[in-house]
């Protein structure tokens, strides 16, 4: 398998970064591959408690796939979606669990999901669901999405997978699949069953596993990944008011974004340092949130926020972090950072700060709130 970890002199030759999270330790995308769609690292913590059962632990895991493990393991870090996906194929094969996706949607509580059930709960109908699922996954992830259309005998639930993955998708396909059909019953009823299942990839292990967990007959080699609805399904509408609050959803799965009055400062630091040392415009992250230049413009404008200092608080913070670890050279925070030369890199932290690298990486403290508190407020 190719090594997909960037070594710091390789930065400017990477064709694509992946999103990093707070400690922004940079995973390159082999040449030929898009930029890559991300997703938050939440659900390798399952992954990870699963895999140890089967004899895996995380630090061989991400080795295997080559995935950092200190980026896996940070919390609320963000990471490649292909690289999730390449982690369940890997612990499939070698946990020897030909249904390691399934028994994982299994073990997962569909309330962790976070975006797909506060959306089942504010949803009244299938088609309706997959609307708003439409309309709000990209501030979730952009690394798959459902596709909803109807036909003669009812209505397709179809996935459609965006990221790059070095390895079949095959276990994610099946793990995603299962936990849409746990979210639809938690939306329609428990004891509902989806009219079908079809999987593009041929079976994996016992045949019974896979009708126990999607409670309906699964169709191999179907050519797509889809969950198949009845016409009765598609008749079925929720008796509840409309917009009803989240009562039954978990106060932290609520910062989840579903509106469009999302902490949108938050979103483009998160969306600056997924993209270091690539530098990101307004143009490039407006498009990663699925906004015009304009609108992600005007919404920090509101909040008394401007892209360009989002964008020199960000590299700060990021400054005073990696200068004040053991073992990083001074270069090297440029490099990362986006900096052609360490020059630029000293005269930022000059101007924001009042001191130099050197001073940093002397352990010196009290330089961070100022820069940060003056980009972050209102």
């Amino acid at each position: 398998m190719q090594d997909r970890r960037l070594k710091p002199g390789d930065a400017q030759a990477a064709t694509g970064l992946t999103p990093v999270g707070k400690w922004t330790k940079q995973i390159a995308v082999p040449r030929g591959w898009c930029v890559p769609h991300w997703s938050q690292n939440n659900v390798l913590d399952g992954v990870f408690r699963f895999a140890r059962s089967l004899g895996c632990a995380p630090e061989e895991i991400c080795a295997g796939v080559g995935l950092d493990l200190e980026q896996a393991l940070a919390l609320d870090a963000l990471v490649p979606h292909g690289m999730i996906i390449d982690v369940l194929e890997w612990c499939a094969e070698h946990g020897r669990e030909p249904s390691f996706g399934l028994h994982l949607a299994a073990r997962t509580d569909p309330r962790t999901l976070g975006l797909p059930i506060m959306i089942a709960e504010r949803s009244h109908s299938v088609a309706g669901f997959y609307d708003l699922f439409r309309q709000n996954l990209p501030l979730h992830t952009t690394g798959y999405s459902f596709q909803f259309s109807t036909e003669a005998s009812g209505g397709v639930g179809r996935l459609l997978i965006h990221s790059e993955h070095a390895l079949p998708a095959r276990q994610w396909a099946e793990c995603a699949v299962s936990l849409q059909v746990r979210v639809f019953q938690r939306m329609i009823a428990w004891d509902w069953r989806p009219r079908g299942v079809e999987l593009a990839h041929p079976r994996q292990g016992d045949l019974g596993v896979y009708e126990s967990a999607y409670g309906a007959p699964v169709l191999f080699e179907a050519g797509r990944n889809a969950l198949l609805f009845s016409a009765e399904d598609l008749l079925w509408r929720a008796h509840r008011p409309h917009h009803q609050p989240f009562n039954a959803v978990d106060r932290p799965l609520q910062s989840v974004a579903l509106d469009r009055g999302d902490d949108h400062i938050g979103r483009v630091s998160e969306v600056i340092r997924a993209s270091l040392p690539t530098v990101p415009t307004l143009q490039t992250v407006a498009s990663e949130l699925s906004m015009s230049s304009r609108s992600l413009q005007r919404r920090l404008k509101e909040k008394g926020a401007d892209f360009t200092d989002l964008l020199t608080a960000t590299r700060v913070e990021l400054a005073q972090d990696y200068l004040r670890r053991p073992g990083i050279g001074i270069g090297e925070v440029a490099s990362r950072l986006g900096f052609a030369q360490v020059g630029a890199l000293s005269r930022m932290l000059r101007r924001e700060l009042n001191v130099s690298p050197r001073e940093l990486m002397a352990g010196r403290s009290g330089f961070d709130e100022p820069a940060l508190r003056r980009s972050r407020s209102g």
